[in-house]
């Protein structure tokens, strides 16, 4: 299951949650196992470290802010420190600034929000999540002007990515 750029994955009991992102900060694959250096967002799950046994009786390794977000225990704020310690070890990762936002906003904090979907667009402005998130919240703030730009903008990325997704594999747009 896919969730952004963050991973739960669904595995049998006493098997390894993969926690790592498929790149490294050199570029190369991890095949699910990574240092310290190579830890990503998406490494965010309840167990600690990397590359962990989960209990018997877990059915899903979420990352944090959906296990909180979810309703499981309401703790946006050990969310937001994950995620804050996501951005300290890899400040270029646009992921780890869009899931604290996210977690900010859980918090009631929009304006630190705004501000950490601003740092995932400089580092990833042809990502159309970081545009549509922060197009939401400007919505829902009632600054329409704002949220039609960012929404707009999310929308030219997602047309244009699909149309290199179907002329590259053959595929009729029609």
């Amino acid at each position: 299951m896919s969730l952004g750029s963050f991973r739960a994955t669904h595995r049998s009991p006493g098997s390894s949650a993969r926690c790592c992102s498929n790149k490294t900060t050199s570029g190369n694959s991890t095949g699910g196992t990574c240092s310290s250096k190579e830890w990503r967002p998406s490494a965010i799950i309840n167990q600690p470290g990397c590359q962990r046994s989960l209990p018997a009786d877990a059915d899903l390794a979420e990352p944090r802010l959906v296990h909180h977000s979810a309703g499981h225990d309401r703790e946006y704020r050990l969310a937001l420190a994950d995620f804050s310690r996501a951005i300290a070890i890899d400040a270029t990762d646009a992921s780890g600034y869009e899931g604290r936002a996210q977690a900010e906003i859980l918090q009631g904090h929009p304006e630190a929000a705004l501000a950490d979907y601003a740092s995932a667009i400089r580092i990833d402005p042809k990502s159309p999540y970081g545009h549509a998130s922060r197009g939401n919240l400007y919505f829902e703030r009632g600054s329409y002007a704002f949220a039609a730009r960012d929404l707009a903008r999310a929308n030219q990325i997602t047309i244009f990515a699909k149309r290199i997704f179907t002329s590259a594999n053959g595929i009729s747009d029609t």
